[in-house]
């Protein structure tokens, strides 16, 4: 198949350039997806979208550099798995029927920020803070049951936001603290807000998971040491409900390694 797509960018200064593009959406069908388990076939066809974004890049020597950008996805048949987490068994009508006749929008905006104040005093080492945020609406539309027109899509937060906060020095020693977040999302097509007692079907509370890492590397040898703790607050939380319940997030872990180049 043909699969266009355009692409253009302008420097409006040295410093900031505008950009904008737009491209076919194609994805054919995974086997795993299009033949169940009893053998048969589902008859999917592929996935058809018109993906368009426009935004600003920023690039301040060394200290600064920035990213905003709004995107805009129109699927015309994007396969949704009617599985039994996503509450296809829930409604009469919903076994057959929604995978291959279902229109999705898309929208919303994502940005990239990283400041590095020790690159502008002229310190000698890196302190960057790094930020990245996407706010995303996501819909059902046209061809799907009148039930589920309009509610959002399974899993597909509404505010996901990852920072962090780093420290590189010459002598070798770097350390890193890193903040991930995910809002609040539904797991089923039906958007049921309250959890079923088989833990299939529910929402999803928004949770928030703090990592940290320190390290260093030997200039000599280049052997490098590093420690690095995941989830430190042992936050507990439900990372999916697919495919059969309640799949929890990791728990706290404390890694420790060695490594080098030869």
């Amino acid at each position: 198949g043909i699969i266009p797509g355009l692409g253009l960018s302008y420097d409006l200064i040295p410093q900031l350039s505008l950009f904008g593009g737009v491209h076919r959406g194609f994805a054919p069908p995974r086997v795993q997806d299009a033949i169940t388990n009893e053998g048969e076939d589902l008859s999917l066809d592929a996935e058809y979208s018109w993906n368009y974004e426009t935004g600003l890049r920023l690039r301040l020597q060394d200290f600064l550099r920035g990213e905003l950008a709004g995107f805009y996805m129109d699927f015309s048949n994007q396969i949704i798995e009617p599985s039994e987490a996503g509450g296809a068994v829930s409604q009469e009508g919903f076994e057959t029927g929604l995978l291959n006749a279902g229109s999705t929008e898309h929208w919303g905006v994502e940005t990239n920020l990283v400041f590095d104040p020790a690159a502008l005093a002229d310190w000698g080492f890196s302190l960057p803070l790094e930020v990245n945020y996407t706010f995303t609406q996501a819909s059902f539309g046209d061809g799907w049951s009148d039930l589920i027109e309009g509610f959002r899509l399974p899993y597909s937060p509404e505010h996901m936001v990852d920072a962090s906060l780093g420290f590189a020095h010459q002598s070798g020693f770097d350390a890193q603290v890193r903040v991930n977040f995910l809002s609040a999302q539904y797991t089923d097509l039906l958007n049921e807000p309250e959890p079923t007692n088989d833990g299939l079907r529910g929402k999803i509370g928004s949770r928030a998971v703090v990592d940290a890492k320190v390290g260093y590397r030997f200039a000599s040898s280049g052997l490098s040491t590093y420690l690095i703790g995941k989830n430190l607050s042992d936050e507990r939380y439900i990372a999916s409900r697919r495919p059969r319940g309640i799949q929890p997030g990791p728990f706290r872990q404390i890694l420790v390694g060695i490594g080098g180049e030869w």
